[in-house]
């Protein structure tokens, strides 16, 4: 598939970067289907399975994805319309929040465009509650990975 050989290399870069793990994801029907990953270097990490699905709105990426969508769509696939945290997120263009799911995880997920709608990069870690989720150069590391592998695909973003 396209987009797990145009992600690998931006995902390993990424992984190496900011010694975190990483995941490519997409909606598939109401859930968020894990594509790809790469696990962080060193001795802790936090593994993201492969082929694991996921409700949509218990995921920071499944949500991302989510706001991303028009409205008609959205409101077909998922059963929900536009709510103020989706036009939030989707104006930010990005979300990072302490897992639901899994507590003591953090996670951070950013867009990929793809030719025929998007996917999402995420980036997770072990959460150390005296931090801040994420930085901003952490932000812009993932944002051009995730431009890396849009244009591996052959879309080049505006």
């Amino acid at each position: 598939d396209l987009l797990l050989q145009g992600g690998r290399q931006p995902m390993r870069d990424l992984s190496e970067q900011l010694r975190e793990s990483c995941f490519l994801a997409i909606l598939d029907g109401k859930e968020l289907l894990i594509l790809a990953g790469t696990p962080a270097p060193g001795p802790l990490l936090v593994h993201v399975k492969f082929g694991e699905r996921v409700p949509w709105d218990q995921t920071t990426a499944g949500r991302l994805l989510a706001a991303l969508m028009a409205a008609d769509q959205r409101r077909r696939q998922l059963g929900v319309g536009t709510t103020a945290e989706l036009k939030e997120i989707a104006g930010r263009g990005w979300i990072a929040e302490r897992s639901s799911l899994h507590p003591g995880v953090r996670t951070l997920a950013v867009p990929v465009r793809l030719p025929a709608g998007w996917a999402a990069l995420g980036v997770v870690s072990i959460d150390a509650r005296d931090q801040s989720l994420w930085t901003e150069e952490i932000v812009a590391a993932c944002r051009k990975a995730a431009a890396r592998i849009s244009e591996a695909m052959g879309f080049a973003p505006a």
